[in-house]
């Protein structure tokens, strides 16, 4: 599981061996925190739409400057452990910057994609820098009442 953890130089080299291939890059970012079924859900459907799933996880620092000082839950390299055990995830990479947008622009993945709770302006963004190499965003719909948030929300009110 450990050998799916790469760094943006491996991932680099690797998708460029996987485009000379013909093989359909999928890739997405997120911080992945608490893990939960829309989670599970979310990655399979990612794997559905090409042949290689990469997940560009935050790191710790990057995870503080999107969600604030009480996040993350669980560290970095066991979000990426984690991570490593699911099955519809092919490679891992941890990154710092706050948006992912580096890592995408190095590994020109042909779909990136996005769960349903994602932030517009940041989509525009990203679809700006995928529209150089003819890459395409797809978004699935949000699995309603499942979220980090809320479970986070569940445990501080019954372990007050």
């Amino acid at each position: 599981m450990e050998d799916k953890i790469k760094s943006i130089e491996e991932i680099e080299k690797i998708a460029e061996d996987l485009r000379k291939q013909g093989k359909i890059i999928v890739m997405t970012s997120g911080i992945f925190d608490i893990l939960h079924s829309a989670h599970i859900n979310f990655f399979r459907k990612a794997k559905e739409q090409g042949d290689v799933f990469i997940v560009f996880l935050n790191n710790d620092i990057s995870t503080k400057k999107n969600k604030g000082e009480n996040r993350p839950i669980i560290p970095e390299r066991e979000r990426a452990n984690i991570l490593s055990a699911i099955e519809y995830i092919d490679y891992i990479v941890l990154f710092g910057e706050e948006k992912p947008l580096e890592c995408y622009r190095r590994v020109k993945g042909q779909i990136c994609v996005k769960g349903g709770s994602y932030d517009a302006e940041r989509l525009k963004e990203q679809q700006k820098l995928l529209d150089g190499w003819g890459g395409i965003h797809k978004i699935f719909e949000l699995e309603k009442g499942i979220s980090t948030t809320n479970i986070i929300e569940k445990v501080l009110k019954t372990y007050k």
